[in-house]
């Protein structure tokens, strides 16, 4: 998200699958993740918000997070 006055945005956007998640793929690791988003500049549309929430289809490089996934077991899990 980014910060603006008016309204803050979705900038780009980060998908883990699920799958490797139940497995436990990711667990107990550190890793980086690039963030994708649509180009700056880019006005207001449909498209641009389809960039930003999937980076499978986002052209532009936002940076990249470093993350720790730690997965746990549990009987009632939060969400």
């Amino acid at each position: 998200m980014d910060r603006d006055p008016f309204m803050d945005e979705i900038v780009g956007s980060i998908v883990f699958d699920m799958n490797k998640i139940i497995k436990g793929e990711y667990a107990n690791q550190i890793m980086w993740k690039n963030i994708y988003g649509c180009p700056m500049g880019m006005s207001n549309s449909d498209f641009k918000k389809e960039m930003n929430n999937n980076p499978e289809v986002a052209s532009t490089w936002k940076g990249r997070v470093l993350l720790e996934v730690v997965c746990k077991l549990t009987d009632s899990p939060i969400v």
